[in-house]
């Protein structure tokens, strides 16, 4: 099964591009995987789009919803094939390719083209903005009540809302001196970080690390060396946050087609952001639903 959003211009252009397996990004800013630029009202991160069977998962910008042809406002949900979505005269039909629309749209662009010139491109290159926002994306809260849980079982095993990851940080410094533990604390966060590849927490840790060195550094009277790692734990903490959405719409597309092994995978990995938060609720959630896939996986 094939995928794709066929994008109409407000000038009447259209392209059609195909959609990822698990995650598309539109918006003006050419880091996206699709690049829409020139079009009034289109954000830099505007649209997230993860694709399933029977209907496509679209999040947009919180405050720039995308409007369905009823005229009702899409920002978070699943959205049929076929659907056409609007943003002033700029259109996006999500297509499916066994309906034969993708194939059809495809000719249609083609005569467009000739007319118009072919597709625009973005040709600036920008750099992500640094508040890039996190999209939130395909609730464990469906996926565990559509693939996993029978009606009358406890929804609380998937939490439908995302946790503070970062709410343990320790932003104060730490140590008497801190000039001595500014530097410190810069390279401990900076080895921490390193090693996040290997254990998402000690990412975790590194953000903390690095407000306490901005924190020293401030003490001290260092202004630009604060600067610096203020912008370091804030480019950390967005690469965590975007892990942590990417092993949610993991985990909730596992479930949804019954893929329990693999869904604990994505279970184990997001244990590991919370290891320091072992007593919240959040933890224990993870914990039953590691217990509840192990006996689905026992049961195969």
């Amino acid at each position: 099964m094939s995928y794709a959003i066929q994008i109409t211009k407000s000038c009447g252009e259209q392209s059609i591009h195909r959609l990822d397996a698990a995650q598309t990004t539109i918006g003006s800013n050419p880091g996206m995987d699709i690049c829409v630029s020139g079009e009034p009202g289109i954000l830099e991160q505007h649209v997230l789009l993860a694709p399933k069977e029977d209907a496509c998962w679209v999040s947009t910008s919180p405050g720039s919803p995308l409007w369905d042809n009823c005229g009702e406002a899409v920002d978070a949900g699943f959205v049929p094939w076929g659907s056409r979505l609007t943003l002033g005269r700029c259109v996006f039909e999500l297509l499916r390719e066994n309906s034969q629309e993708i194939a059809s749209a495809q000719r249609n662009r083609r005569s467009t083209s000739s007319d118009t010139g072919g597709e625009s491109t973005c040709s600036e290159r920008q750099g992500i903005h640094p508040g890039m926002l996190m999209l939130l994306i395909a609730t464990l809260a469906y996926a565990v009540l559509q693939g996993l849980t029978p009606a009358s079982s406890d929804a609380s095993v998937a939490p439908s809302q995302a946790p503070e990851l970062f709410a343990r940080a320790v932003p104060t410094c730490q140590g008497a001196n801190p000039v001595h533990r500014a530097p410190l604390a810069e390279e401990q966060a900076l080895a921490k970080g390193e090693r996040m590849v290997f254990d998402l927490q000690d990412g975790v840790e590194a953000v903390g690390l690095f407000s306490e060195a901005q924190d020293c550094y401030r003490k001290a009277g260092l202004r630009r060396e604060a600067g610096e790692v203020a912008e370091m734990g804030a480019a950390l903490q967005l690469r965590i946050l975007e892990e942590y959405d990417l092993l949610r719409l993991r985990l909730a597309r596992d479930l949804s087609d019954d893929n329990w092994k693999s869904a604990g995978v994505q279970v184990r990995r997001l244990s590991e952001l919370f290891r320091n938060q072992e007593d919240s609720s959040y933890a224990l959630t993870l914990r039953r639903l590691s217990a509840r896939l192990s006996r689905k996986g026992q049961n195969r």
